[in-house]
């Protein structure tokens, strides 16, 4: 058979635009979606909280320094909860500046006292002595709201730093890059890429699954519920923000406990079998195993 000649399907003007038409449709509606003009009216940054009567005896077990700052009886049961609130309101401040909301700029006001003041009213139809989550969400017009939900209680919220203790967790490295954003970097209710990433990547047979996520330089982020360090050269290191991680609250203590150290993490540093930490505000620090390595075309670092 002779060999086609390669003009044996000529370009045809009118195609070639559709086609123009169509890729740049798309790659404007990828950039809508990582970067709009606007947001949805249902738009909230939101922070989860674990409410533990014993969470800070626990944390005080790991921390390297005691506190400077007492926590108050009103707060003690609220993890990290100076923590949390400074990243909402930092996170409120950035998505302000970012897509205001009037043309005065004037800025939602929450003092720390208004927001655990709304935390306590939301726990008390509850049982003070059991666990729960918290799921306070504010709108850029200042509206917060706080759901709790019930549970499990946990021995130690910080067994992955036991050096003793096994993994837990079933971990996948997602074969697909995800697009850094303030979505990532700022915790919202804008979620879809990480419930992508989850149903692309965990088959459901434990309930004990994390994604591993990285970025378009080929350097991991995170998981999709939680920040996550690697054990490298006899330390724990974690990914640096400028990956385009979450500015997570455990993250924050850990790296100010010294517990760990951040350093870029390339995706081809991430072996099968490999452990590596887990870790989120309502938690604690987990413990979990590669199960699943795609191979990737990312170069050597």
């Amino acid at each position: 058979m002779p060999p086609i000649p390669h003009d044996f399907f000529p370009s045809d003007p009118d195609i070639d635009a559709v086609y123009a038409e169509q890729i740049e449709a798309e790659i404007k509606s990828e950039l809508q979606s990582l970067y709009p003009e606007k947001l949805d009216p249902e738009f909230r940054v939101f922070s989860s909280i674990r409410y533990d009567p014993d969470a800070y005896r626990q944390v005080e077990l790991w921390s390297a320094t005691p506190s400077d700052t007492p926590i108050s009886s009103s707060a003690r049961n609220f993890l990290f909860i100076k923590e949390h609130y400074t990243r909402l309101i930092f996170s409120l401040r950035y998505f302000e500046h970012q897509f205001p909301q009037s043309n005065d700029n004037e800025q939602v006001q929450l003092s720390y006292a208004e927001f655990l003041e709304k935390l306590n009213i939301a726990m008390a139809p509850h049982d003070p002595e059991q666990i729960y989550r918290l799921r306070a969400s504010l709108s850029l017009t200042g509206e917060l709201t706080v759901e709790v939900f019930a549970t499990p209680p946990v021995a130690d919220l910080f067994w992955g730093l036991d050096a003793t203790t096994e993994p837990l967790w079933d971990v996948y490295l997602d074969p697909v890059q995800i697009a850094v954003s303030s979505f990532t970097s700022f915790k919202t209710n804008r979620r879809g890429h990480y419930t992508e990433a989850r149903n692309r990547c965990l088959p459901g047979l434990k309930p004990e699954e994390e994604v591993l996520l990285w970025n378009g330089q080929d350097m991991v982020m995170e998981g999709s519920i939680t920040n996550i360090a690697i054990f490298f050269e006899g330390r724990w290191v974690t990914p640096p923000l400028s990956s385009g991680c979450l500015c997570g609250v455990t993250r924050h203590w850990l790296l100010r406990q010294k517990l760990i150290e951040e350093r870029p993490i390339s995706v081809s540093d991430i072996e099968l079998g490999q452990t590596i930490l887990l870790f989120n505000a309502v938690r604690g620090v987990m413990k979990g195993k590669v199960v699943s390595r795609p191979e990737l075309d990312v170069p050597q670092w």
